[in-house]
């Protein structure tokens, strides 16, 4: 019966070691380009979670959470549900919500956490509704979160204002 009882809790624990090595730990820079440890402003944190994967990001230094993003793939390329984003107290600034790898909602925060905009997009990817809130919560009428740029001239025009050549 010792024996046994030995042989399970060497089990148990062989499989807790396992689920550690199951995340994956990448460094980054301020530039967010993969580095060695000693030269990192971020620590990133990959692991599966159910029939999903998360990446949870961090400040180095702090260990402050930066981001958390869900992926329905081990690439992280596909994303399903959503990915937030926070300052570096924690409290989130940013937030994409994705059905099936397509952004349905960005809501937008002030640093304090209250809403400061919400974008609904449709299936194309169109902007369909956008919402702005002062920072005591008053909604803004026909506030613009976010609008694609426009140069006169067009795209040809914007690229010789900047000396780019195709």
């Amino acid at each position: 019966m010792k024996s046994l009882f030995c042989c399970l809790l060497l089990l148990l624990c062989i499989n807790d070691l396992n689920a550690q090595n199951d995340t994956l730990v990448t460094y980054f820079n301020s530039n967010w380009k993969e580095c060695t440890k000693d030269s990192a402003t971020y620590i990133s944190k990959q692991y599966k979670d159910g029939d999903k994967y998360k990446r949870n990001d961090y400040w180095l230094k702090s260990m402050a959470l930066q981001s958390t993003e869900t992926y329905s793939d081990p690439g992280h390329k596909n994303h399903s549900g959503p990915a937030i984003w926070y300052n570096e107290n924690e409290v989130p600034i940013h937030k994409n919500d994705f059905a099936n790898n397509k952004l349905s909602l960005a809501s937008y925060f002030f640093d304090n956490g209250s809403k400061k905009g919400l974008i609904t997009y449709g299936n194309d990817g169109t902007i369909l509704k956008q919402t702005g809130w002062e920072e005591n919560g008053k909604e803004i009428p026909n506030y613009i979160v976010e609008e694609e740029a426009h140069f006169p001239g067009g795209l040809e025009a914007w690229r010789d204002f900047f000396g780019k050549k195709d």
